[in-house]
């Protein structure tokens, strides 16, 4: 028995790195953010079933996968031209980031003041490819999945 016990152990080695290889090819064809061309043709080129089309999905934003201006570690992102929010739970950060947010983008028109500012709870959701908005916010709860708490400035 002996004799074949490193044999075995190689045996699951591999088998256990083949399954890490697997689980990370698997959440790459089925994510929403890679252009869904390139993770079908993939999926057939390695003869996997093709990943389907996305439909909405929460996610924990950040500033990269929002795409947002970053101010001290809290992203600022302006929504439909007329409202901005700054992902925190800190009233105190948000009206900072805002601010600088605003001083960038030439908002002296704009009376950025902490009374001004709405709290709410909302989830990100990826919206499935060509959509016209890669992602949308959702009325959520401090209990509901994937919810963050955000400072809105409308303007």
């Amino acid at each position: 028995m002996c004799q074949h016990a490193a044999a075995l152990r190689a045996a699951e080695q591999d088998l256990a790195t083949h399954r890490q290889r697997h689980a990370t090819l698997t959440a790459w064809l089925h994510n929403p953010t890679h252009d869904l061309g390139a993770r079908t043709a993939l999926a057939q080129l390695l003869g996997l079933p093709a990943p389907a089309d996305t439909p909405t999905r929460r996610f924990q934003p950040t500033a990269h996968n929002l795409k947002a201006d970053e101010y001290d570690g809290i992203p600022v992102i302006e929504l439909d031209g007329d409202q901005v929010i700054a992902i925190t739970d800190d009233i105190n950060q948000a009206l900072h980031a805002i601010t600088h947010y605003g001083n960038d983008h030439d908002w002296a028109h704009i009376n950025i003041t902490a009374d001004r500012l709405r709290s709410e709870w909302v989830a990100f959701e990826w919206q499935p490819e060509g959509s016209e908005c890669e992602w949308l916010t959702i009325d959520a709860g401090p209990g509901d999945h994937m919810a963050v708490h955000t400072y809105r400035l409308p303007y």
